[in-house]
């Protein structure tokens, strides 16, 4: 699995593995490194995400991004400048499938300082900060989450119609505010902020235990409910990694 997914992280603590022990690495951003075995439709396009970029216009070099669809030509350097230039345009979903690719062929770049990086943006850090202030949440539990939910995206629409960065539905968005205008659900800060409320009331229901208040938060507080119930049934640790 990828090297900083939950199964690797999990699997490196039961190893008694330090996984902040990563390779130190930056990006090759070296001119030239896109110039080869690329067609040019596909070259162009980064090209243009380039230029964007360089006029502050990330929504547009997302568009250019996101029409990139086979990683299978490009080498390992091209991944990796690849992955950079997804990052600084926040198109943090792409690089979940270039990184991905960069595992099933066994780079050892995966590991390195520079892709941990890329695999985990704080730009939403100060939103999360200021949303848990008081309710003694962790900033890293919201982070974590919203990786999972969204892989970072902003604009992410689930096929339940879970809206934005913090995947929430209009009815769960309501427990939270009474008045809820869904395009406020694709709006960064207030994602985060009804995350963090949300968390709050789940932690509090499932007597301060992440692994139920997150089991709840993803498929709901009855079915939570129910297989804490039948864990608590067969003596299994709720922080125990094999229960999940």
């Amino acid at each position: 699995d990828l090297p900083f997914s939950y199964y690797a992280m999990a699997a490196a603590f039961r190893l008694k593995v330090d996984p902040s022990q990563a390779i130190e690495a930056s990006s090759p951003m070296k001119d030239g490194v896109m110039s080869s075995a690329l067609m040019p439709r596909v070259r162009s396009a980064i090209e243009r995400s380039v230029i964007l970029l360089g006029f502050e216009m990330r929504d547009a070099a997302r568009v250019e991004l996101s029409a990139i669809k086979n990683y299978g030509v490009f080498s390992e350097a091209q991944l990796h400048y690849l992955a950079d230039i997804n990052f600084r345009a926040g198109h943090h979903l792409g690089n979940v499938f270039l990184i991905s690719e960069m595992s099933n062929r066994g780079y050892r770049s995966q590991f390195s300082t520079s892709i941990e990086r890329l695999m985990f943006p704080n730009e939403i850090l100060p939103f999360v900060e200021s949303s848990t202030q008081g309710l003694g949440i962790n900033p890293i539990y919201i982070l974590s989450l919203t990786k999972q939910e969204s892989q970072f995206d902003a604009e992410a629409i689930s096929p339940a119609n879970a809206f934005g960065l913090t995947q929430f539905i209009p009815a769960t968005a309501r427990d939270i505010k009474n008045e809820i205008i869904v395009s406020e659900m694709f709006t960064p800060q207030t994602a985060v902020s009804h995350c963090a409320k949300y968390l709050e009331i789940l932690l509090k229901q499932f007597s301060q235990s992440k692994i139920w208040a997150t089991a709840a938060y993803n498929a709901g507080p009855g079915n939570a409910q129910r297989w804490a119930k039948a864990a608590a049934d067969k003596s299994l640790n709720a922080d125990d990694a094999d229960l999940m």
